[in-house]
């Protein structure tokens, strides 16, 4: 993916309104430093491709597990949008994500004020039984 930055994420190759574009004017203009235009694309490209694909292979993983649950997917294909939410819910593609503390907060003694970054853990949150639901991507 590096090499495809370097290489294929160049003028002429992208969308003219594009936010890869946007990029390379920005370089063009000053705005930033033309040295760091393919790692911003890397930036770009890497995350949104790792949610699609672990998205994607935990949900064929999961059916591969739960025949049963597959069957019914494939028997009412309608199901399918909420069968990819709850393999998302189950094997949170994305593991962790930081957030901004939208006010203060005080956890277990430390403080959290308002404004400062915390990391949110999708991975351990969504493997809870706390709700006493019974995890089935079929519904």
């Amino acid at each position: 993916m590096v090499n495809y930055a370097f290489t294929q994420c160049v003028p002429g190759k992208l969308k003219p309104v594009g936010w890869a574009q946007m990029i390379w004017d920005a370089a063009e203009k000053g705005e930033i430093d033309p040295a760091i235009r393919p790692f911003l694309m890397n930036d770009y490209m890497g995350p949104s491709l790792d949610t699609t694909i672990f998205a994607t292979i935990s949900t064929i993983w999961l059916f591969a597990r739960h025949p049963d649950e597959w069957e019914i997917v494939r028997k009412n294909p309608a199901l399918l949008p909420q069968a990819i939410n709850e393999a998302i819910r189950i094997e949170s593609p994305i593991q962790a994500f930081s957030r901004y503390v939208a006010s203060d907060h005080e956890i277990d003694g430390i403080r959290l004020p308002r404004g400062s970054r915390a990391i949110v853990l999708f991975g351990s949150a969504n493997r809870t039984n706390a709700n006493g639901a019974t995890p089935r991507i079929s519904g």
